[in-house]
């Protein structure tokens, strides 16, 4: 689950690649999806990251998730809407990004509170 407890609208996306940060770069189709990807403001959602396997088993087997590192990235949705893709890569226009193991996911209730 994400919630955003911010006065903005957000765009979620996991990202499994660690410790690549910027592997999120060819992931440019948040905008065209926002039904997923896309948490408005003081609202929460368990789209962005939903799978159809469970957690427990993605980070155990370690094929998906081989350092043991969920990344999860958190845009301003504005800027992801009115800016190109590739400024937002190069400039790394990340509000946030959690690196989370399955343990920190286990304490958190698997819940990702933003800000």
């Amino acid at each position: 689950m994400i919630v955003n407890n911010s006065s903005q609208a957000i765009y979620v996306q996991g990202e499994t690649h660690y410790p690549d940060t910027l592997y999120f770069g060819h992931y440019s189709g948040m905008t065209s999806n926002p039904e997923i990807f896309k948490v408005q403001s003081n609202s929460s959602s368990s789209k962005p990251l939903q799978r159809r396997d469970c957690y427990e088993d993605i980070f155990n087997y370690g094929v998906e998730i081989p350092s043991g590192v969920l990344m999860v990235y958190i845009f301003d949705a504005g800027v992801l809407e009115s800016t190109p893709w590739s400024t937002v890569v190069n400039d790394y226009m990340v509000l946030k990004r959690f690196d989370l193991s399955l343990r920190n996911l286990q304490k958190m209730d698997w819940t990702i509170t933003y800000p």
